[in-house]
């Protein structure tokens, strides 16, 4: 789909989810039978499902290469979504430059109020000194960047730049079990400057009852959108 289909245009928010499924998510999570790259499936599977049906969601994942899972579009049909990100399994090393550059592909020329890449990596991707500029020109282009940085071999610190550069919010999660709590929190911080305050004035209409009366002028207030 282009960036100019009807479906496209004009939605509240276009999230794009980026997935590591490189060899080292396929490692067990303290001893269990799951694996990191199941978890790491699992909440991102439900942070779409807190997502409106009019908003725009789509997945990549990546190894060596880039994947594109699930193209951008509105989230009328979360199941097929969530049975693509369920499939995806690990193997290979670990490049997230061509991964955020399909990313901003997809949100690219996109009519939405909010354009938000959410990245999950636990590893030191190939040209990682080039990855901070790469989310700095999408910052430029209107897209946000935050990262998810998981296990103890992740690398924290270009993690963190990305999020900086890419005016993201930066995740450092060191418990793979907590990974649902914090991909739901993720999505939660980046539709929040969808709520907003705004000043309203309060009128007091005539009830034919006194018990307004001398009241004088209703003082300012706020309502939530």
């Amino acid at each position: 789909r282009s960036a100019g289909s009807p479906e496209l245009v004009g939605a509240e928010a276009a999230i794009v989810f980026v997935l590591d499924r490189s060899g080292s998510m396929n490692g067990s999570v303290m001893g269990s039978a799951r694996s990191q790259q199941q978890i790491a499936n699992e909440a991102a599977a439900l942070a779409v499902r807190t997502l409106d049906e009019k908003d725009l969601v789509g997945v990549v994942s990546f190894s060596n290469r880039a994947q594109l899972v699930t193209p951008l579009q509105q989230n009328t049909d979360p199941d097929s979504t969530v049975a693509a990100i369920r499939s995806i399994a690990s193997g290979g090393g670990t490049n997230l430059g061509p991964a955020l550059d399909l990313a901003r592909q997809q949100l690219s020329g996109v009519e939405a109020k909010l354009r938000h890449v959410i990245v999950l990596s636990d590893g030191r991707s190939q040209n990682e000194g080039a990855l901070p500029a790469l989310a700095a020109r999408m910052f430029d282009e209107g897209i946000r960047v935050t990262t998810i940085a998981v296990g103890d071999s992740s690398d924290i610190e270009t993690m963190r730049r990305i999020a900086e550069e890419g005016h993201g919010v930066f995740h450092n999660v060191v418990s793979p079990t907590t990974l649902p709590q914090v991909f739901v929190k993720a999505v939660r911080i980046v539709r929040s400057p969808m709520v907003r305050e705004q000043p309203f004035d309060v009128v007091v209409l005539p009830t034919g009852s006194p018990l307004p009366e001398g009241l004088g002028r209703a003082p300012q207030g706020a309502y939530t959108v």
